[in-house]
């Protein structure tokens, strides 16, 4: 048989799992359970840690860095408006990251740890019926990217490659190894969000890639970058 022998973890037994996937580096599990918590059970040390309980909504919208070491997860607060936080994973310390004024939610890390993708209803315009006076709102949503630290420039801005005329361009070096870790700035990490260039719509999630973000809207799949 592939794999090897089945193991039974030691999970707390009085959890009731609906849920459950790997870290990217398969080392951790977090599942969630039918009383919405959110847990990540280390498979090595067999140690559990609790990341948050969803009192409004369920548990099962969050998602992995692609170093291992943040998730991001959305809770709704008593106005039943979703906001955005990061928790920690060597802290074990969730901080919001987004106002909850409106509904955030699909989040999505891209595979390189240096933007969080999601969902929100931010975008009012009211029309009015043919015969109705009163305003209706409809595609309220957006797809955004959110850069995880201060100096990750916006990717929406065009990079500026203009060179004095005369002056020879230096060679290029060798890339460095990649980061093993993925750099986070919480302060002011909400004020740093810009809408994608797709029209206000309804979409369904927003599942990072390298360098880009899928979503589904209007029964197809859709890609940026």
């Amino acid at each position: 048989h592939m794999g090897g022998d089945a193991k039974a973890l030691k999970t707390d037994p009085s959890h009731r799992i609906n849920s459950f996937r790997y870290s990217p580096d398969s080392k951790k599990i977090s599942y969630t359970t039918v009383t919405q918590d959110l847990f990540v059970f280390d498979l090595e040390k067999e140690t559990t840690e609790k990341v948050f309980t969803s009192v409004y909504t369920n548990a099962m919208d969050y998602d992995w860095s692609p170093h291992n070491d943040w998730i991001a997860y959305t809770e709704a607060g008593p106005n039943l408006m979703g906001a955005i936080y990061l928790y920690s994973v060597a802290d074990k310390k969730s901080t919001r990251v987004t106002e909850g004024y409106y509904s955030d939610g699909g989040v999505g890390f891209d595979l390189n740890g240096k933007y969080l993708y999601f969902v929100s209803q931010r975008t009012f315009n009211p029309t009015p019926g043919d015969f109705e006076f009163w305003l209706q709102m409809s595609n309220s949503q957006r797809v955004y990217v959110m850069p995880l630290a201060t100096d990750t420039p916006n990717p929406l801005r065009p990079d500026v490659d203009e060179e004095p005329a005369g002056e020879k361009k230096p060679e290029a070096t060798p890339p460095a190894e990649g980061p093993k870790s993925t750099k986070v700035d919480l302060e002011g990490m909400g004020a740093r969000a810009v809408a994608l260039p797709w029209p206000p719509g309804s979409y369904q999630a927003a599942i990072g890639a390298n360098n880009g973000v899928f979503t589904i809207t209007g029964g197809a799949l859709k890609k940026f970058d």
